[in-house]
This record gives structure tokens, C-alpha cells and sequence, in this order.
């Protein structure tokens, strides 16, 4: 029995191999009760470089899963690139950003921003931060003071 306020992390592991790392046979005799060293865990490596990590890339991932056509309601791009909505909404009012309105359905009217046009503030944004490109005029009212000039 263990004491009020005890928690236990239970972690489990498959490998590629189907082996269970977790299922070893139990220590035998003066040795049980000592043998509390846990088995060898191995780490996937591929699971965080899998994942795009720039906003560009998530962008390009985005075009891949939904298609060229796919708009994203602003909630879902601030989820996707993890851009703020405010960031979005004031590109969007300083005609950085074209934006639509969903059509029906859930959300009706709800502010859309379609994928090659994020893609294109993006390239924007990113040309701007690597010296590659003046500001252009709209930079301060959205952006304010972020990147080197």
C-alpha cells in the first residue's frame, strides 16, 4: 500500500521489432528485492525531426495534407505556424494578409486565410528577418519592433 499522495508514472515502450522492453523475467532469489534497476529505454529519434519545425515548413505540410486551395480560419493557423491571432488580424487590416470569409457550415463568416497567401506573408516575414529585404511599409503595425532592421 502506498501512501496518500503517491503518484506513480507508468511508461511503456513498443520497438520497432515489436519487443516489449518492459517485459523482462523477474529477479530470482537474495537478489529480488535489490533489482530495482529499470530496463533499457531507447529513444525514437525520428519522432521530433519528423515534424516541420519552421512555419514555413508547417505551411508547406499544410499544403501536403489539405491541398493549394485549403483556406484555415486564423485559429487554425495561429495553431499551425504559431503565429498570434492578433498578429493575423493586424496583418490582415494593414492588407499584409488577404483574407476571406468561410462561405457555410460551422463558423459561418468566419475570417479565412488561404495557403498560399500565408505562404506569402511568411516569405515576407522571413526575407525580412534575414536581411534579405527592406521592411516593407505595413512591418511596424504588425510586427512592431520584432526583427533586425
Amino acid at each position: 500500500m502506498l501512501p496518500p499522495g503517491t503518484v506513480l508514472v507508468v511508461l511503456a515502450a513498443e520497438l520497432p521489432d515489436a519487443r516489449d522492453p518492459m517485459t523482462m523475467p523477474p529477479p530470482v532469489g537474495r537478489d529480488a528485492a535489490r533489482d530495482i534497476t529499470p530496463p533499457p529505454v531507447q529513444h525514437r529519434a525520428n519522432a521530433t525531426a519528423a515534424a516541420p519545425q519552421t512555419p514555413l515548413a508547417r505551411v508547406a505540410a499544410v499544403r501536403a495534407e489539405h491541398g493549394n486551395d485549403a483556406a484555415l480560419k486564423l485559429r487554425e493557423w495561429n495553431e499551425e505556424v504559431r503565429i498570434s491571432i492578433r498578429e493575423l488580424r493586424r496583418a490582415i487590416k494593414s492588407g499584409a494578409l488577404t483574407a476571406g470569409r468561410k462561405p457555410d457550415g460551422r463558423d459561418n463568416k468566419a475570417l479565412t486565410v488561404t495557403v498560399g497567401e500565408m505562404e506569402a506573408y511568411l516569405r515576407t516575414v522571413d526575407a525580412v528577418e534575414r536581411g534579405l529585404m527592406e521592411r516593407p511599409v505595413w512591418w511596424t503595425e504588425v510586427r512592431g519592433g520584432q526583427a533586425a532592421a
